[in-house]
């Protein structure tokens, strides 16, 4: 009997243990509190988040065992900003370092190429935007056009996020350029929306 019990103890500490390991390495769950990126993420969405996309590190630091690679503009990433408080941001990576940035009268430049936008026929407002390689994404353009930045190089070891609702996100336009020892992983999959009826999707990057 006591050797069951020791058992059934021993399987469940190591069933936790693996769960933990996964929960801080691998994926972890993200709750959307804002609609700074809509309309491709609602307040309310219920995220995964892939933490092994671009580096394996210690948990609760920043201290990295091996980095696999940089996030790609147009990914969608989570990141922490310590001297802002603990809240974890989600954003869409616009450019990398070495990249020079200018946003003008609502339009994005990278590298000297003019974002082009079309309209969604279906939803005033929403624009498809296209830049140079990058994957057409909806946004919602900031209607007041008060978020200009730059022209600005983006320094080495860094990235520039934008909220996909401009008008209603803050991010680098306010920060700057974000370290990449900030990022936490990339949105993978919205397994709950409590915003959409509770629509599983794939994030689109």
């Amino acid at each position: 009997m006591r050797e069951k019990v020791r058992y059934l103890i021993g399987a469940f500490l190591l069933a936790t243990l693996v769960a933990l390991s996964a929960r801080f390495v691998f994926v972890e769950n993200f709750r959307v509190s804002s609609d700074s990126m809509r309309p491709n993420l609602m307040a309310g969405d219920l995220l995964l988040v892939s933490k092994f996309n671009y580096a394996l590190r210690i948990p609760f630091t920043s201290i990295e065992f091996y980095r696999f690679r940089n996030p790609i503009p147009g990914e969608i990433v989570l990141f922490t900003l310590p001297e802002f408080g603990m809240d974890t941001y989600v954003k869409r990576v616009i450019a990398l370092e070495g990249d020079t940035v200018q946003i003008k009268d609502g339009v994005l430049t990278v590298n000297g190429v003019q974002a082009t936008y079309g309209d969604v026929a279906t939803t005033p407002g929403m624009k498809r935007e296209i830049l140079a390689q990058q994957t057409e994404r909806l946004v919602i353009p900031d209607r007041n056009k008060g978020g200009d930045y730059g022209p600005a190089k983006i320094p080495r070891g860094h990235f520039f996020v934008l909220g996909d609702n401009r008008g209603e996100s803050v991010d680098s336009r306010k920060w700057g350029p974000v370290p990449l020892s900030y990022l936490r992983g990339k949105a993978w999959f919205v397994w709950m929306s409590l915003a959409q009826g509770g629509h599983a999707r794939y994030v689109s990057n």
